[in-house]
């Protein structure tokens, strides 16, 4: 799988993401969309409380950090 499907198949509207498109989001440097897509979906609990704690586990699967 290319690059640029890679990024087609995680920015298409109507596609349903799910934990298995992380790794190839954040190889398709596209990490910071796909957390939002995900918060927006309705996979994440309680949206209108969302934290940096609650972003943490999402964005620590991506190998990413919160800055201080």
């Amino acid at each position: 799988m290319t690059q640029q499907t890679i990024r087609h198949k995680v920015i298409t509207r109507r596609d349903t993401l799910g934990w298995s498109n992380y790794r190839l989001a954040k190889e398709a440097g596209i990490a910071s969309q796909l957390v939002y897509r995900w918060l927006e979906s309705g996979h994440a609990d309680h949206r209108e409380h969302i934290t940096t704690e609650t972003l943490q586990p999402i964005l620590g699967a991506l190998g990413l950090k919160i800055k201080p």
